[in-house]
């Protein structure tokens, strides 16, 4: 029954939520052809608080506007080559401003960003094997280049139970200034405020994927097993260094470009069980991440 900045360390937020989505699609008569238009909007508006040490500075008020807009056409081919495919072809726009004001200290982050994308994919597809290629071209509004990230992913099903399967895709992440690292150090009982160092530039990643699905039935129980490991490598990975304070007794840290990164690991996944009888999944993921330097 107190206010926030009442408590040692306290996380609170009020959110106003509205949105709405309009959808339009087609399917031609001999389905073979398939549009697809949409587009989205969402206004939020956020009372917070985040604050340490009966802080009375540490509220917030946050005001978030997105907009995304796409159009998608695809194509079935009764064969491409040398299988039956479909082919995809799209653009989408979106759209986000976003300000965030520290009203103790007079603090605002202003952030616009705009990302077009046009992408498109061909998927080849039968019973025993699966192949995906494609690729994306992005144009940011924070990035001076167009950005193009390609994928691929191929499954092999030499019999009926067995499910081979490969993957490669790339991302980007742009240099914005808004994200959770400004509140999670509050769990530390410490606040921070994150600045860009001037010459951060965009985080880029390749991803691998290797994995084996296995189905066997032991009578009427049906079970599968996945066994899947993988593999990503980050080029000018994000990474935070502290660098100073300010009046107020706030950790400055600063997002700068780190060398890079790795992520790899293996995951697996088993589920036993009776249809409509009883079911049971267990799993287990051993991961390591760490910097070059």
């Amino acid at each position: 029954d107190l206010p926030p900045h009442m408590a040692e360390i306290a996380e609170q937020v009020d959110h106003n939520i509205n949105g709405g989505s309009l959808r339009w699609n087609y399917f031609s008569p001999n389905s073979r052809h398939f549009v697809n238009l949409y587009t989205s909007a969402q206004g939020i508006g956020r009372d917070s608080y985040y604050g340490t040490g009966k802080d009375p500075n540490a509220y917030g008020e946050t005001k978030d506007f997105t907009l995304v807009a796409g159009a998608q056409y695809s194509y079935v081919f009764e064969k491409c080559l040398f299988l039956p495919a479909q082919f995809t072809v799209g653009f989408e726009y979106s759209y986000n401003d976003l300000n965030d004001h520290s009203m103790g200290f007079s603090r605002t982050i202003e952030q616009t960003v705009r990302t077009a994308g046009l992408y498109l994919q061909n998927e080849w597809q039968s019973e025993k094997v699966n192949f995906v290629i494609g690729g994306r071209l992005d144009k940011h509004n924070m990035m001076e280049k167009v950005i193009f990230s390609p994928r691929a992913n191929l499954r092999y099903s030499p019999i009926e139970d067995i499910g081979l399967r490969i993957s490669y895709s790339s991302g980007y992440r742009a240099p914005q200034a808004f994200d959770e690292d400004l509140h999670i150090d509050a769990v530390n009982n410490q606040s921070s405020i994150v600045v860009l160092d001037p010459n951060l530039k965009p985080e880029y990643s390749h991803s691998f994927s290797a994995s084996a699905d296995l189905y066997h039935n032991f009578g009427r129980v049906q079970t599968n097993l996945l066994i899947e490991g993988f593999y990503t490598m980050l080029d000018d990975v994000f990474a935070l260094a502290k660098t100073g304070e300010n009046e107020a007794g706030y950790i400055i840290q600063t997002r700068y470009n780190a060398s890079g990164a790795k992520v790899r690991g293996l995951n697996t996944e088993l589920k036993i069980g009776i249809p409509d009888v009883f079911d049971i999944q267990a799993g287990y993921t051993f991961q390591r991440s760490r910097y070059n330097e």
